[in-house]
């Protein structure tokens, strides 16, 4: 637990943003978000999307768990931070060029 609050107050603190605004942002209860920073209690799993969506981090570094840095996962945390609309578009876009891909290696075979 030691961890996710530790991490917490780094996210929070990149933000700039006080704890009450966070509270604000998710919806979680300020004295639940208290709790999180005194290392009390750890977040539940959709405490925890909400966390690191208003964070802008990854579930899994916030949870505590190590993890690189790798372009993959910059994409997700970019990802996660855009709009409903947006990230249909992308979705699009990706099964547009993906459907590409396919029917250039059904072609070569």
């Amino acid at each position: 637990m030691e961890k996710f609050a530790s991490r917490l107050k780094i996210a929070i603190e990149k933000c700039d943003i006080s704890a009450a605004e966070l509270s604000r942002r998710t919806g979680i209860a300020k004295g639940t978000i208290s709790n999180y920073l005194t290392g009390r209690y750890k977040a539940a799993q959709d405490n925890l999307y909400s966390l690191s969506k208003a964070l802008n981090v990854s579930e899994s570094w916030l949870a505590g768990y190590d993890e690189d840095r790798s372009i993959s996962n910059q994409i997700i945390i970019k990802f996660n931070s855009l709009t409903e609309e947006h990230r249909k578009t992308i979705i699009d876009l990706i099964n547009l060029y993906a459907g590409k891909d396919e029917e250039c290696q059904e072609k070569e075979d």
